[in-house]
């Protein structure tokens, strides 16, 4: 069978299926087995697929067609135009996220001073604090580049996010480690306190995650999706803490609902912020809070 004509059957059977980008996520499977790129893909329709291939094709797209994530099937998800490895068990990467990641990024190049460590809390597969890290340019030799802490509650997502660090070869600035969020923070800090704090906190209220699609209802971790009755639980728990875990002057932003901006800022003031500031994503939705601590 020729790669064009089982792209087509593939588009066919997600299309059917509900697949939400069935084009896509054909191209992306068949570029898996094969060992192509996409581009590879859309020049070489013509090029001849051996029954073996075929039926790996075949296999990865029945479970694709039953809703399983795409991202689990391949093994990876690109985010901030890097490729991250991703498993079963650990959050998967949106491009939302990469709001998070410019801005604190944008926030620290424009103070034109390096912070000497940084803490994320719900690592997940790393890219927040990875991605920083190479588009700042921070010393991989650890040498001149800021100390890095995340945790995760997840044994399997911290375990993906050090092989992470690794394949972008920043895994001497990181240090990541199992740990509740509130349970691990106080003995974290080595007594001077963190510069920079960033996380993409489980923020859907519980009663939507029934309606969300069904790779990310019945698959993905719900620890990571669920943020109790109103979405803020886990916000109202880490935000009171900051100020015992910052230094001075300290950066900290969260991903949030777009209808939780209020709510987070408010919380974040209580705590003692000097500055706070809401950034949209590019459909113009907030998607980010971020605060200067006093």
């Amino acid at each position: 069978m020729s790669l064009a004509s089982l792209i087509r059957s593939l588009e066919e059977v997600f299309r059917g299926s509900g697949v939400p980008s069935p084009r896509v996520d054909a191209e992306i499977l068949a570029a898996h087995v094969l060992g192509l790129s996409r581009t590879d893909v859309h020049l070489g329709g013509g090029m001849e697929v051996s029954r073996a291939d075929e039926e790996r094709i075949r296999a990865l797209a029945r479970r694709r067609a039953a809703r399983y994530p795409l991202q689990y099937l391949t093994g990876e998800c690109e985010f901030h135009s890097l490729a991250f490895l991703v498993r079963e068990g650990v959050f998967i990467p949106r491009p939302e996220t990469e709001v998070l990641v410019e801005a604190v990024a944008c926030r620290l190049e424009a103070g034109g001073r390096r912070p000497r460590n940084l803490l994320e809390i719900g690592t997940g597969t790393g890219v927040i604090c990875i991605s920083p890290a190479r588009a700042l340019g921070w010393n991989a030799a650890g040498t001149g580049g800021p100390r890095v802490v995340a945790t995760d509650i997840s044994f399997e997502a911290v375990e993906t996010a050090a092989l992470n660090a690794a394949k972008h070869g920043v895994e001497n600035l990181m240090q990541f480690a199992v740990g509740d969020g509130i349970g691990f923070l106080k003995g974290v800090g080595g007594g001077e306190g963190f510069d920079v704090f960033v996380c993409n906190p489980p923020y859907v209220a519980a009663s939507e995650i029934a309606g969300l699609q069904p790779e990310v209802r019945d698959h993905e971790p719900r620890a990571a999706l669920d943020g109790g009755k109103d979405g803020l639980e886990f916000m109202r728990r880490i935000i009171p803490a900051l100020p015992s875990i910052l230094a001075g002057g300290a950066l900290a932003a969260f991903e949030t609902a777009p209808d939780q901006a209020g709510a987070v800022t408010r919380l974040l003031r209580e705590a003692g912020a000097l500055e706070t500031e809401v950034v949209r994503d590019l459909s113009g939705r907030d998607r980010v809070t971020i605060a200067r601590m006093a």
